[in-house]
């Protein structure tokens, strides 16, 4: 699985690689592992990731 988050504190992208979890365990990876603040982020988790320029 892979996690998609849009950081509006630096308008960057960012990927994460993890196993399948559950909302709560997502969240709190991005928040204790990674430092991010949810009032500041946008996620989604998707299994596979294709990436497509406009």
């Amino acid at each position: 699985m892979q996690t998609i988050v849009l950081d509006y504190s630096d308008w960057k992208v960012y990927t994460l690689n993890h196993d399948n979890l559950q909302i709560e365990e997502v969240e709190d990876l991005l928040t204790t592992k990674h430092n991010f603040r949810l009032d500041e982020i946008e996620w989604m988790t998707v299994e596979k990731l294709s990436i497509s320029e406009l």
